[in-house]
């Protein structure tokens, strides 16, 4: 099953930011935030992060993980990715 999946990063007004998950679990979009954080680079921590899989579909398939990654690193950077890209990969601590 292919699912397109959508993020927006954008800085928080709030001293709590936002961590919306829709499709995903919310405990595997914080574990997959910190490892982003500490391997990829990239401090979310004061940004508001929703992340979305398209067409209300519920994923608990780890493969996800990597394409929500890459959707979220996209929309921190403000690069868009290759345009038709696939990606599946789990991704662990």
């Amino acid at each position: 099953l292919l699912v397109e999946v959508q993020a927006l990063v954008d800085a928080s007004p709030l001293a709590n930011p936002r961590r919306v998950a829709l499709g995903l679990d919310g405990s595997r979009m914080a574990m997959l935030l910190a490892v982003l954080h500490r391997h990829g680079g990239a401090a979310v921590y004061d940004q508001d992060v929703f992340v979305n899989i398209v067409g209300g579909i519920r994923v608990q398939e780890t493969a996800a993980d990597l394409p929500v990654l890459l959707a979220v690193h996209s929309s921190f950077r403000d690069r868009a990715l290759a345009g038709k890209t696939a990606l599946f990969g789990e991704v662990g601590l």
